[in-house]
């Protein structure tokens, strides 16, 4: 995710700088645009109250430091803009992406419940990401509070309500299944469990090999006896395959979930994401 478009709210305050006779700002926008953000942080690094832009300042090195994928630091710099400042807002809500970044979710909703605007539209978005980060806390009570207060009046994030709203639906409708249930049908017949996961191609490779292993290993015993050589070699094979085929099959249930929730989480992530680059920018 990228927070470029951000620097368009400086753009103006850096020409009135260059006006002051501050012409390293120009030139730091100029080390941005080229992406070399830690020679920005360097030019920088003396400049927290020059030309009276504290908060320009230290809003361009959060920036920076979030380009670097240094998100503890981006959100130690947007922490330092004050509440009167036109840049409070944006510091605020990315502060809040940078924490979901993180996955420190308690500390973005912290941050969020405490934020209040005159803004009807700001203090809806407010809601809306606290409504998502329920989400990812898998927490649908704190998700129902929170969508109380969606309207779908705000065309920046109208589309994303629904969304999260639909995320939260699929979340109800989710039937996890059952670990032991795949480890019995795995055991019974190889193969089955992964089947069972949705791993179709799996549970046939599983399929064939523990069979096949199986059919060798009788064949041997039949032929040879329990005591001889191959007997116990082909035994010794099919014993690990067949457990193994059993183990695999749990922990494709795992994997199953995971990836349910992985690719819920991935959707609601860039949806909070989202309408904060068309609000900032």
């Amino acid at each position: 995710m990228k927070i470029r478009v951000l620097l368009l709210l400086l753009f103006s305050r850096f020409l009135l700088c260059a006006q002051e006779n501050c012409p390293d700002f120009l030139f730091v926008n100029h080390l941005v645009n080229l992406r070399d953000y830690r020679l920005a942080l360097e030019v920088l690094k003396e400049k927290n109250s020059s030309c009276g832009l504290t908060d320009s300042v230290n809003f361009l090195k959060a920036v920076c430091h979030y380009n670097l994928k240094e998100f503890e630091h981006s959100t130690s710099y947007f922490s330092k803009i004050g509440r009167n400042s036109n840049l409070y807002n944006a510091s605020v809500f990315y502060s809040s992406d940078n924490y979901i970044t993180l996955k420190k979710y308690d500390q973005s909703l912290l941050l969020l419940e405490n934020y209040t605007s005159n803004s009807l539209k700001m203090n809806e978005l407010a809601r809306f990401e606290l409504a998502g980060i329920s989400l990812l806390e898998r927490n649908p009570a704190g998700f129902e509070k929170y969508r109380q207060e969606f309207t779908g009046l705000h065309e920046d994030f109208s589309n994303e309500e629904k969304i999260l709203t639909e995320c939260h639906t699929r979340f109800l409708e989710f039937k996890p299944k059952s670990k032991l249930a795949a480890g019995v049908l795995s055991a019974l017949i190889p193969g089955a469990g992964k089947a069972y996961s949705g791993k179709w191609g799996e549970g046939l490779s599983a399929f064939f090999i523990v069979g096949t292993l199986g059919l060798v290993t009788a064949e041997n015993y039949f032929k040879r006896g329990i005591d001889n050589p191959k007997t116990i070699i082909a035994g010794g094979f099919f014993t690990v395959f067949y457990v193994g085929n059993i183990w695999g099959s749990v922990l494709s249930i795992e994997r199953y979930r995971n990836d349910f929730y992985e690719s819920q989480d991935n959707i609601i992530r860039a949806s909070l994401h989202i309408p904060l680059s068309r609000i900032f920018r």
